[in-house]
């Protein structure tokens, strides 16, 4: 309809005819909304002024409400007249806010505020200033705390929530808490633990290893996992907490081994005298075991390079760890192995060196023959004429705390090379 509508006197007395015609035009227009391209004005629409008049912009398809100061139209929706929907107009700003809280109790100020939470559930977007760490709460406009769960109700896990990241939550009017939307998702079991182009390197002389991968899987105590990606860091026996030891001081000729942590915001590495089990500083919550370090008798670091799980040692000089020397009589004899491979190894390399007449065997177990056999051969044996200097080198996987070795001459010698890590 036209936009004048509302503005149809003439002078009185008028004919019966055309004051019926004023009275339906009137009628139609306050049952309808006013509808219409150009904007409307008080006087063509024959009133003082627009407080709360109601127009269907049909330029622009939009359903718009004047304000109460009478100087803004205020949009309320649009219409979608191919859809034949209507959508209401939501203020971003409503539904957005910077946290003033605290880790784990969140509180913002969305603009214009909340004045309650109501059903229809309303969605508030924010950006934490930290990372929770655990279960967590909000606080909107100052309506009081509500606890924020994940999509299935349980509570939040550290790291659900990062730091300097816009998360979104919705608000759950039934259960009376916000459900997060934007929370990490749990990735397929086989993908736990899993590390990409791990390298440890430690040049000897020093306490400090060098720790590189491209990523590396860290779980928490519930085994929520948090993916770490291009990383470098490089711990010192010498520090304590995070990028350092986790209790206590460093001893020589000690397994340490070492650990990639996690505290939701910040990647870090610690070494810890425990293979299951290390004490993570305050506010750490995840860890990865990446590797072992051996002190030795000034309590530096061992010269070794680890690659993925294997790692060897790196001769500086001084050789490598020697297991045995001399003569067994040619008869098996233990040897523990927890000095020269971490207490995870699964196997360890050996280099077994023959000087004089006879044979030198290494073995996971004293069961393989002694000497030469077509049928119980030891899986690592050197053998040569007597003058020839001969040495050989092997990995056995570990069956218990010992190996075994047999040797005939009193220069023959058995040395740890390196070992494989049980990652």
């Amino acid at each position: 309809m036209s936009q004048n509508l509302l503005t149809n006197t003439t002078t009185p007395p008028l004919a019966g005819s055309t004051a019926i015609g004023v009275l339906n035009l009137a009628a139609d227009s306050l049952a309808r909304w006013f509808c219409g391209a150009a904007t409307p004005t008080a006087s063509a629409a024959g009133l003082t002024d627009l407080k709360g008049f109601v127009w269907h912009d049909t330029s622009t398809n939009t359903l718009k409400v004047r304000d109460q100061a009478d100087t803004a139209w205020i949009i309320a929706g649009y219409f979608d007249e191919t859809g034949k929907t209507f959508t209401p107009h939501t203020n971003p700003a409503a539904l957005y806010a910077a946290d003033t809280g605290s880790a784990n109790a969140y509180a913002v100020a969305p603009t214009p505020a909340w004045t309650s939470y109501a059903a229809g559930g309303p969605l508030i977007a924010f950006v934490a200033a930290n990372a929770n760490t655990g279960a967590a709460t909000i606080n909107v406009s100052g309506l009081g705390t509500k606890s924020i769960v994940r999509r299935d109700g349980a509570p939040l896990v550290a790291g659900d929530i990062p730091g300097a990241q816009v998360s979104v939550a919705v608000w759950n009017q039934a259960a009376g808490d916000f459900t997060l939307l934007t929370q990490r998702e749990t990735p397929p079991a086989f993908v736990k633990s899993r590390i990409s182009n791990l390298k440890l390197t430690a040049s000897g002389g020093a306490r400090t290893v060098a720790i590189t991968a491209d990523a590396a899987v860290l779980l928490d105590a519930a085994t929520n996992p948090y993916l770490a990606t291009a990383i470098s860091q490089t711990p010192s026996l010498s520090t304590s907490g995070a990028g350092g030891l986790d209790a206590g001081s460093v001893s020589p000729s000690t397994w340490y081994s070492v650990w990639l942590i996690w505290n939701g915001t910040t990647l870090s590495a610690l070494f810890s005298l425990s293979a299951t089990a290390p004490t993570l500083p305050s506010g750490y919550a995840y860890k990865a075991r990446v590797g072992w370090a051996l002190t030795d008798a000034a309590s530096n670091i061992a010269a070794f390079v680890q690659y993925g799980a294997r790692a060897q040692y790196v001769a500086t000089g001084l050789g490598l760890p020697r297991m045995g020397f001399g003569s067994t009589s040619g008869a098996w004899t233990a040897i523990a192995w927890a000095a020269y491979a971490p207490p995870t190894a699964r196997a360890i390399a050996l280099s077994v060196l023959r000087s004089g007449n006879g044979a030198v065997l290494a073995a996971p177990n004293n069961s393989y023959a002694t000497g030469y056999s077509a049928t119980n051969a030891a899986p690592i044996i050197v053998q040569a004429n007597s003058g020839t200097t001969t040495a050989w080198a092997g990995s056995i996987l570990l069956e218990s705390a010992d190996i075994y070795w047999a040797s005939s001459d009193s220069t023959d010698a058995v040395f740890a090379f390196g070992w494989e890590d049980n990652l």
